[in-house]
């Protein structure tokens, strides 16, 4: 998606900073360092969606920026209605003219995005500018979004994210849809080159035991079933929570071949007990395959999980704990290193 074609999975990709100007409650903020797995805290209307929002603006491809408004927030019933309380509300106090701007850097590689009010081609205009190895650079216009008379025009002008060093970045389906879904998408990751293989030692992260997955369809519909040397198959959805929920992301980031993965609101109907699961398997992903997480919560359990959990695997180096607070006009982040965290959560300090 970007403008070099690039594989990032041979340089071990990872952005170390983000930087928000003017872009929904940002005034100027600047995140860093990021790490290989990142979760972000905070109190309501800190800027948790906000921030996943920016990434999602930076790496989407046209057919998932058509549905940014309903990503991580409710949609408008319509165009206009999406135009005037969604789109105008990504620029501080909806400044359109003074724009907005973000920034993300990591492994030689810059990548700024500047929102705008422009004459020239109507509406309001995201440009992309790229910068790798500091040898090439070019801007490039992102996509434009207009609106005039019933008609919101979201598209690139011109076919710019051939490029791709970024070739994907992932939005998983994180609540259940139903069993012939998950049997869809396992079909589809058959199909690729050890895929199965894949998704099955990322779960045996958290299932030691399971050594296959099938599906069959015994009554109306197919089901996916696990091997976890028992007489018969178990069904996954006797699996627990933290399986099947990783079950659906490591499937969806591996169809995707996902080098960005965003999960807002990661606790969301899940236990301790699952979130232990969850934050272990999406521990051994990250590491296993170059992706990088950007996760959001409003559960001090769920810090507690991901530190808990990351401990007893050994991989605690590979997270940071961000958190996002009001200051005035401005959101302020303060990060946690792996020392003052685990000092946080032993005074049981407030570190959301």
């Amino acid at each position: 998606m970007l403008a070099l074609r690039v594989n990032l999975h041979e340089i071990c990709f990872m952005l170390d900073l983000i930087r928000l100007q003017n872009f929904r409650q940002f005034t100027d903020t600047t995140i860093t360092p990021l790490n290989r797995i990142n979760l972000f805290v905070g109190q309501n209307n800190s800027g948790k969606t906000a921030l996943l929002e920016a990434l999602y603006l930076l790496f989407a491809d046209q057919a998932h920026l058509l549905h940014l408004p309903s990503a991580f927030r409710i949609a408008h019933n319509n165009d206009q209605d999406n135009y005037e309380n969604y789109w105008k509300w990504l620029f501080k106090n909806q400044n359109i003219q003074s724009g907005f701007y973000i920034k993300v850097t990591g492994n030689k590689i810059e990548i700024n995005l500047r929102g705008k009010q422009s004459s020239e081609y109507g509406g309001v205009v995201f440009f992309t500018k790229s910068r790798i190895d500091e040898i090439n650079e070019a801007e490039y216009i992102r996509g434009r979004v207009e609106f005039t008379g019933q008609l919101l025009q979201i598209k690139n002008l011109a076919s710019l994210f051939k490029i791709s060093a970024f070739n994907s970045f992932g939005l998983p389906a994180t609540r259940a849809v139903n069993s012939a879904a998950d049997v869809e998408e396992f079909n589809q990751l058959v199909l690729i080159k050890d895929g199965k293989k894949r998704l099955i030692d990322i779960l045996k992260s958290i299932e030691p035991a399971l050594t296959d997955l099938q599906y069959s369809k015994i009554g109306n519909q197919p089901f996916l079933y696990a091997d976890v040397g028992l007489e018969r198959f178990v069904p996954v959805s006797q699996m627990g929570q933290g399986f099947n929920r990783l079950l659906r992301i490591f499937a969806d980031t591996l169809l995707g071949n996902s080098q960005i993965l965003i999960i807002d609101e990661i606790e969301n109907g899940i236990g301790f007990r699952g979130l232990h699961d969850v934050w272990q398997g999406l521990s051994t992903l990250a590491i296993k395959n170059n992706v990088q997480i950007f996760a959001t919560t409003h559960s001090y359990e769920c810090i507690q999980a991901a530190h808990d959990a990351l401990s007893k695997q050994g991989t605690l180096s590979h997270f940071a704990l961000h958190r996002l607070s009001r200051r005035g006009d401005n959101i302020a982040a303060t990060t946690y290193d792996q020392e003052t965290l685990e000092a946080a959560l032993q005074a049981e300090l407030e570190v959301r």
